[in-house]
């Protein structure tokens, strides 16, 4: 059982890593698309360049049911739902490193075994993961 104050650091922990996630995830798909350009001014090699039209044309659909009446409406909506896209994408992450910090908090030792090695390996992965994202 984890105590009030080990509740809050990790609530705590997880809100921070979503933020700093969140942020590192915008700023790699605004790097590796180079969203910041027009497309046909982008440099992008041929899969990139694909995942970037699937990327907008996601965008382009979700935009049209919002029924922007200006460009500025438009910009802001395109601007909201890719911020939605970057949260949907981290979800499974950010749930993943919750269970392990968890695991961990809780005390894991009650875990024995393979699926020691399991949650071990799986924090390494995690570790990766961050450390990939954020540069």
């Amino acid at each position: 059982m984890l105590t009030p104050e080990a509740k809050q650091l990790l609530s705590k922990t997880i809100r921070d890593l979503r933020a700093r996630l969140l942020l590192d995830l915008h700023s790699a798909a605004e790097s590796r698309y180079q969203l910041s350009l027009p497309a046909d001014k982008a440099a992008l090699a041929e899969e990139p360049r694909k995942k970037r039209e699937r990327l907008e044309a996601w965008l382009d659909e979700r935009v049209r049911t919002a029924h922007p009446k200006t460009a500025k409406d438009r910009e802001a909506a395109c601007a909201r739902l890719l911020l939605d896209a970057v949260k949907e994408a981290s979800a499974p992450l950010l749930n993943r490193l919750a269970f392990d910090e968890a695991l961990r908090a809780g005390g894991e030792n009650r875990v024995g075994g393979k699926a020691k090695a399991a949650a071990a390996r799986q924090r390494s992965a995690n570790s990766a993961c961050l450390t990939v994202a954020s540069g």
